[in-house]
């Protein structure tokens, strides 16, 4: 009798094991903390822009030439743009939300968000005023939008005190958002259109393509020029003829610094 007593509970323990093994997952519930909570999420938004700023540089391969009178020469020139980024008008913008996610109402103090770099971030909260009393399953929403002085990366923090009775915060709830200005949102000549008074259209250059170089050629000849003319205004073209000269010249090829000329 005490050996079919014992079979007997140890089938039964057996078979609540079974069921309880062999219930379908869908049907288990979940196990909710009863009792009241809020969490903190928020967004972090990074915005600039940036401004190419480009620089032009042309030059003639050769630095000098010496040509007889009545000499063709086919003189080779190159253009060389760069381009520089400067970055600007950085800021950060995004939603702080507030959740009730427990049970029972809770009452906020003002939220509170702070970037790692020290500045302190203003938070709007649709106008309400608080203390405020977040009902259970309730949210709300603040936003901001932040100017700051550099492009550094940064860690922001939102962070809230709350309570169930109005009268004290023992609690608080913080959420956390990294960014870093990577792509710029607003961008100002990032191309431009090279024109050449010799060459005329070169083309449009990129600031992705920074450096750029253009490369073309122009024929020069040298004609009858008087002896006693300044060397500005030689290098500048040919002059009515004079018997006198009967030598090579030197035309200069490249604008001197103290030149007048463009």
């Amino acid at each position: 009798m005490r050996m079919r007593i014992r079979t007997m509970y140890w089938a039964g323990l057996l078979g609540l094991f079974l069921a309880a093994c062999s219930q379908p997952q869908g049907q288990v519930s979940p196990q909710v903390a009863v009792g009241p909570a809020v969490t903190v999420t928020k967004t972090a938004v990074p915005s600039f822009k940036r401004t190419y700023r480009w620089t032009v540089e042309k030059t003639a391969l050769e630095q000098s030439l010496t040509l007889a009178v009545g000499q063709i020469y086919t003189l080779k020139y190159q253009v060389k743009l760069t381009a520089k980024a400067e970055d600007s008008d950085w800021q950060v913008s995004g939603t702080v939300t507030i959740q009730n996610t427990g049970t029972g109402a809770v009452v906020l103090q003002a939220p509170t968000d702070v970037l790692s770099t020290g500045e302190s971030v203003a938070l709007h909260c649709g106008g309400v005023s608080f203390p405020y009393t977040l009902a259970e399953g309730a949210s709300l929403n603040c936003t901001y939008q932040q100017p700051l002085s550099s492009g550094a990366s940064r860690t922001n923090t939102a962070q809230v005190a709350w309570g169930t009775d109005g009268t004290s915060f023992p609690n608080t709830a913080s959420g956390q958002a990294a960014f870093s200005f990577t792509t710029p949102t607003e961008v100002v000549d990032d191309q431009v259109r090279v024109q050449d008074s010799y060459a005329g259209d070169l083309g449009t250059v990129q600031a992705g393509q920074s450096p750029k170089v253009f490369s073309y050629s122009r024929e020069i000849q040298y004609l009858r020029v008087l002896l006693d003319l300044p060397l500005l205004i030689v290098a500048k073209g040919g002059v009515p003829w004079d018997p006198t000269v009967s030598t090579p010249f030197t035309i200069l090829t490249q604008k001197p610094p103290w030149s007048p000329y463009t």
